[in-house]
Order: structure tokens, then C-alpha cells, then sequence
């Protein structure tokens, strides 16, 4: 398995990460941010250390309690399962120590090369500050999502990776950012700006047309010269579904006419830009409550 990039510098040499490696989203066909799964021990005490990139630890199971020394603060914290620190870029450690129960924990890398790619207009928007072994739910989901989507292979493209991507550094922006985003990118990002008409038909006209291809919230962006970032808000605002879910129905919609054809489920599925049949199954039965097959026979 090879790893996914995402490292720390200790003392002047870059280091991967602690623990066991279980997953990397370096294995994967995945287009979001790098992330690693691994397997902590029960304890460690590690000196001289900070994070080139943004960083945040997810801790799935361990349970225990750790100490950071950064300069002249010390921090003391409970380890439970389910809570995570955000770290800024450049944050220094000079000591810490962990004793907890073996288990799993979730690394996020905020690299700057998919930063720029997303968000190209305002690649450097994002200050986040040092926030250690938060509780967050909805970063949680987001983590949790890209995780299950990362260990099922990444079924569902590109775009579902962008569009989580967008979706964490939007939330990032309004929880863990100092200062926050302005108010009015906010607000502009998700309500006052919207698509015209004619703007949302050359869309569906390119995903009518480019169903079978791996899409990306990038690309559909360079058709109405915006970035993926504000594509995202300005298409969700507009039409009331995610740029994922939207292509997601137009394919299951072209499925269903092909299903009268004299065509295998399995071609269907690639006909319509879907990774497997089994994807195919799993996504039509979800928007439409019953299976291709079972929507065939009636």
C-alpha cells in the first residue's frame, strides 16, 4: 500500500506519522484531500515536531489521555473516541505524550495543492486555528463520509470527493478559522448569489451529454468561468441539490429508459457513468426505492 503524502517535520527531517498504517487515500482513486487511517499504541512521547500542512487528527476509538508542550503552554486533555484536534500550518509541539487504549485514528491532511485546485481564486482564504480534542459532529460526518468512501474504493467519482472537500473547507471557515470568513463571502457563497436559467441548462446539457466521464466540480466550473468553490454554493442555492446529487439523478434518470433496451445491467452502468453495477444498483434503488432489475421486470 503506498502512503498518501501526509507528513510531519521533526527536528529538520520529514517524518510520516505515528502508528500503524491501515488505509491511505494514496491506495485510492480518490480526488480529495489525502487522508491516512492508523493504528495508535497505547503510548508515546514524541519532542520537536510541526505540520507543514493543516492537519486534523480524528480519534475513532482510542480512549485515554494526552499532554502537548508548545512553548510556554501546556495543554492536558481526555482522549475519547470521537474527538479530534485541529492543528494550524506550522504549529509547533516541543514535547507530547499520550497514554491510551490502542485503536484508530483519522489524519486529514489541508494540502495546499488541493487547496489551489479547488479553490484557485482564493487559495490561501483559509486560516485555521489550533483547536485540540474537540467534539464536532458535523466535521465528524464529513470525516466519517470521506473515510467510508475512501475503504469502499471510491465508487462514486470525483465529484462526490470535491464536493466533501467543499463542503469541509466551508464549514472549516465558519468554526475553526481565525479570523472568520468574512460575512458577506459567506453569505454571497450560499445565498445572494444564484445561476441564471440559462447558465443551470448549459450545465445539465454538459452532464446530458458527458454522463459516462468521471466529472469533476472543477470542470463544470470552468463552463460558467467560477471556481469549484463558488460553483458548488451558487449550483446548490440554485437548483436545491449538490452538483453530485444532481448528476446522480440524471444518470438514474437516463438508466431507467435504458432498461428497456436490449442492454446487460452492467452496460447500463458503465453507459451511465456509474464504477459497477453494484454502485449502479445501490444508487438507483436509493433515488427510486426499488433495483434496476426488479424496475426491468414491471
Amino acid at each position: 500500500m503506498t502512503a498518501s503524502g501526509i507528513t510531519l517535520v521533526e527536528n529538520g527531517t520529514s517524518i510520516g506519522l505515528d502508528g500503524a498504517l491501515v488505509a491511505s487515500s494514496g491506495a485510492r482513486d480518490w480526488h480529495g484531500f489525502p487522508m491516512e487511517i492508523r493504528t495508535l499504541s497505547s503510548g508515546s512521547c514524541d519532542e520537536h515536531r510541526y505540520n507543514p500542512n493543516p492537519i486534523i487528527f480524528f480519534n475513532a476509538t482510542p480512549a485515554g489521555h494526552a499532554e502537548i508542550v508548545s512553548g510556554t503552554r501546556s495543554y492536558r486533555f481526555d482522549i475519547h473516541p470521537g474527538s479530534m484536534s485541529v492543528f494550524q500550518a506550522g504549529f509547533e509541539i516541543d514535547r507530547s505524550s499520550w497514554a491510551c487504549s490502542a485503536g484508530e485514528v483519522i489524519a486529514l491532511d489541508l494540502a495546499a495543492h488541493t487547496m489551489d485546485r479547488l479553490l484557485p481564486d482564493q487559495p490561501r482564504l483559509l486560516q485555521l486555528r489550533t483547536e485540540l480534542f474537540a467534539t464536532d459532529p458535523v466535521l465528524a460526518r464529513l470525516i466519517e463520509a470521506m473515510r467510508v468512501e475512501i475503504d469502499s474504493g471510491c465508487p462514486s467519482g470525483r465529484l462526490y470527493a470535491e464536493g466533501l472537500c467543499i463542503a469541509m473547507f466551508g464549514y472549516l471557515g465558519t468554526r475553526f478559522s481565525t479570523p472568520p470568513q468574512s460575512s458577506n463571502l459567506t453569505k454571497a457563497s450560499r445565498t445572494s448569489q444564484r445561476l441564471t436559467p440559462g447558465s443551470i441548462a448549459r450545465i445539465r446539457d454538459y452532464v446530458q451529454a458527458h454522463l459516462s466521464a468521471d466529472l469533476s466540480i472543477a470542470e463544470l466550473g470552468k463552463i460558467l468561468n467560477l471556481s469549484a468553490f463558488h460553483f458548488a454554493r451558487m449550483f446548490k442555492a440554485s437548483v436545491g441539490v449538490s452538483p453530485h446529487r444532481f448528476i446522480l439523478e440524471q444518470r438514474v434518470e437516463r438508466a431507467a429508459m435504458l432498461l428497456s433496451a436490449d442492454l446487460s445491467l452492467a452496460e447500463i452502468a458503465l453507459i451511465v457513468g456509474f464504477s459497477s453495477q453494484a454502485h449502479f444498483t445501490q444508487v438507483f434503488r436509493k433515488l427510486t426505492g426499488t433495483t434496476p432489475a426488479r424496475s426491468r421486470a414491471s
